[in-house]
């Protein structure tokens, strides 16, 4: 019984992490309204994304300069 007992905690354990890594969120770049972007994390696209998904805030970061260059003065 405390084998049943013990293999019943671990299987829901790991039913319930593998559910939080698949939840895992992205990296969005976005553009707000006077034309900065910045890289947010969310779920899904917003009205404002500019590009994403992408896994790492590393990845958004390099591709934002990219995708999204420094207004010149």
């Amino acid at each position: 019984m405390k084998k049943l007992t013990v293999m019943l905690v671990v299987v829901a354990f790991c039913l319930t992490s593998s559910v939080v890594f698949a939840k895992a969120y992205k990296f969005y770049i976005v553009k707000d309204k006077k034309g900065v972007c910045k890289v947010i994390e969310a779920d899904k696209k917003t009205p404002k994304t500019v590009a994403g998904p992408y896994k790492t805030r590393e990845n958004a970061e390099e591709a934002k300069a990219e995708k999204c260059p420094a207004k010149k003065k």
